[in-house]
């Protein structure tokens, strides 16, 4: 399910630079914020936020001026080629409410 297009459109038209990818609701819980020191220590990476949620507004003010693009909800083959097009799929909570 990789696909360059889909790279190109996570990676804001820079799909050669190493991309990060979280696919989730964003919430508080969810310990996004983490990813801002990520991004500062490596910054050539870029990072791509699929999912909504209630902290997104927060986290536009946390990351911003970093390379961070938010995708919104996907569902489907889309979804899937989110996954597959990424270098690194993140998750920075420190407990999953899923019971894992």
């Amino acid at each position: 399910f990789r696909s360059s297009e889909m790279r190109s459109r996570m990676s804001d038209g820079n799909p050669n630079d190493p991309l990060l990818v979280y696919i989730g609701r964003l919430g508080a819980e969810k310990n996004l914020t983490l990813l801002a020191s990520v991004l500062d220590r490596l910054p050539r990476a870029r990072l791509a936020l699929v999912g909504a949620g209630p902290f997104r507004e927060d986290l536009e003010k946390e990351l911003g001026g970093r390379k961070v693009k938010f995708m919104g909800q996907m569902v489907g083959t889309e979804l899937s080629e989110a996954f597959a097009s990424a270098d690194v799929f993140v998750m920075p909570s420190e407990s999953e409410t899923l019971g894992f």
